[in-house]
């Protein structure tokens, strides 16, 4: 479910770190249960993200910020931001305090595959592959 990188497209201040959190998202596919795999995709987002913005707007501290922090530096890419709101959305289910807050049931294996492929699209609108 992860597209195939166009490593070019990618800005050299945070390229291997790109490449690291998708081996570890990767990793976590095959390896992991939905939620170890939900958090691999809501950390990688956030780190490409965050070198997107950071690049764009010239302000390196961007990728020092949360999801949430980044989802203001996106009002004129309303998809970026859609997909951001879902990876943050996603991980607060992984807190069994938001658990029994907002009585949701407990992700499963569709919930993780959907994170996968919304880190592919994301990649997409990035413009960061093949």
């Amino acid at each position: 479910m992860i597209p195939e990188l166009n490593s070019a497209s990618i800005p050299e201040d945070g390229k291997a770190k790109v490449a690291e959190t998708i081996e570890r998202l990767s990793n976590a596919a095959y390896r992991a249960g939905p939620e170890d795999v939900i958090e691999s995709a809501r950390a990688t987002a956030q780190w490409c993200l965050g070198v997107y913005l950071a690049n764009r707007d010239g302000r390196p501290e961007l990728r020092q910020k949360d999801i949430g922090e980044l989802m203001p530096f996106l009002e004129n890419t309303r998809f970026l931001k859609s997909l951001a709101q879902i990876f943050a959305r996603l991980h607060s289910r992984t807190k069994p305090n938001e658990q029994e807050r907002y009585e949701t049931r407990p992700l499963s294996e569709g919930d993780a595959e959907y994170a996968l492929a919304a880190v592919g699209m994301l990649l997409r609108e990035l413009g960061w592959t093949v």
